[in-house]
């Protein structure tokens, strides 16, 4: 399972961990439309675009794409990678947890913890490691944007 605490009160990055406190990575998101993490020692940076249709592409240091997610900040939304493409849905009414749901059936979930929502646990075993870090910037920073967007 992974973690997520926000580093600081007014920073947009967060460390991430694995059980037992063991760092994964960073994430570090850039002013409105990026974010950066280096997982096993490759650099990787995430473009976010849209307003109403919002989605997310993860690329590798040379620019190629690895990973996209569509449709985020919806009641259901996609990853997609090589070979592969995931279902995530909102559960409940406050977009607080996403359940990740396989041909019918929860196989995982990413949620926010804490009283004031600075961090959040990843459950994502059907994922490769890369993937699910992806997974789990993506609804980190849809979370941002959505508080930044709701205070004015």
């Amino acid at each position: 399972m992974l973690h997520a605490r926000r580093q600081g009160a007014f920073r947009y990055s967060y460390l991430i961990t694995e059980d037992g406190g063991v760092p994964v990575t960073t994430l570090t998101q850039g002013f409105r439309d990026h974010a950066e993490f280096e997982l096993a020692g490759v650099a990787y940076r995430m473009r976010m675009s849209g307003i109403v249709r919002r989605q997310a592409l993860l690329e590798d240091p040379d620019g190629r794409p690895v990973a996209g997610a569509d449709r985020l900040g919806r009641r259901s939304w996609t990853v997609t990678a090589p070979g592969s493409s995931h279902e995530f849905e909102r559960v409940g009414l406050f977009g607080t947890e996403y359940a990740h749901v396989v041909e019918g059936r929860r196989v995982g979930s990413i949620r926010r913890t804490g009283f004031w929502r600075t961090g959040a646990q990843a459950d994502l075993p059907a994922l490769p490691r890369p993937l699910a870090v992806f997974t789990f910037a993506v609804a980190l920073v849809t979370w941002q944007q959505n508080d930044a967007a709701s205070s004015g």
